[in-house]
């Protein structure tokens, strides 16, 4: 009787443990991200990156060409 009760608690606490932790882990790969956003909000996005950038950002604004 009690090797039962045993495997069928041990059997629940192993299904409990896999719940728990399918839940976090689609918690965390759902959660918000950079690149998540409403369309309005990745628009402004890129709109700042443009604006922070330029056409040769690689190169310094000082460097002149020989």
């Amino acid at each position: 009787m009690f090797k039962l009760l045993q495997r069928i608690v041990t059997g629940k606490m192993i299904l409990v443990i896999l719940a728990i932790s399918s839940v976090a882990f689609v918690a965390t790969s759902c959660g918000p991200k950079h690149a998540c956003g409403t369309k309005h909000q990745k628009k402004q996005r890129h709109k700042r990156i443009k604006n922070n950038t330029t056409f040769m950002s690689g190169f310094n604004s000082t460097d002149q060409v020989k």
